[in-house]
């Protein structure tokens, strides 16, 4: 059984969670509002100032004070999408902020079994799957049943075992 979260509720998550959430990413891209403008701008050849990150980074550095963790894997396409390139050239600051992020080639992901779907698994304790409408999230089913949390909890140890991890400091083009 699982309680339907609206974008909101999903968001407030990274809240109040009390030791780690982990995120597996594997959308090519997303249509995320706050980061339509400043992705045109990247195309366009502009410096992106990462002004439209700032919150989240906030969080981030907020979290990681108080000795939670974020962690996030993303599947890696051998060809990268625009949108994946453009969130390469950002990830620095995740990092520096005290997210965790790491890479997994597609490749790696079929062997290893992993859903197609993006997660988030909060405390060891509840799965969020995420839920996207043509690349825009429209929410979340938040599932707390012992078999689904072990079973994303072994998914991401593995994926987290075999991803490489992302150096913030060597920005990608």
């Amino acid at each position: 059984m699982s309680e339907h979260l609206s974008v909101a509720e999903f968001d407030a998550i990274y809240d109040t969670f009390r030791t780690s959430v982990w995120r597996w990413e594997t959308q090519p891209f997303y249509d995320e509002p706050d980061e339509r403008e400043p992705f045109e701008r990247w195309r366009a050849g502009e410096q992106d100032d990462l002004s439209w990150l700032r919150g989240w980074l906030n969080l981030v550095s907020s979290a990681t004070a108080t000795g939670r963790s974020i962690r996030r894997i993303r599947r890696s396409d051998e060809t990268p999408s625009e949108y994946q390139r453009w969130l390469a050239t950002a990830v620095h600051a995740n990092v520096d902020a005290g997210e965790e992020v790491r890479a997994l080639p597609t490749e790696q992901v079929s062997q290893l079994g992993l859903p197609s779907y993006d997660f988030l698994l909060v405390d060891d304790r509840s799965v969020a799957k995420m839920q996207f409408v043509e690349g825009r999230f429209v929410g979340a089913n938040l599932h707390e049943e012992s078999d689904t949390v072990d079973r994303h909890r072994a998914w991401l140890a593995a994926a987290w075992d075999q991803a490489r991890p992302v150096d913030g400091h060597q920005r990608s083009p």
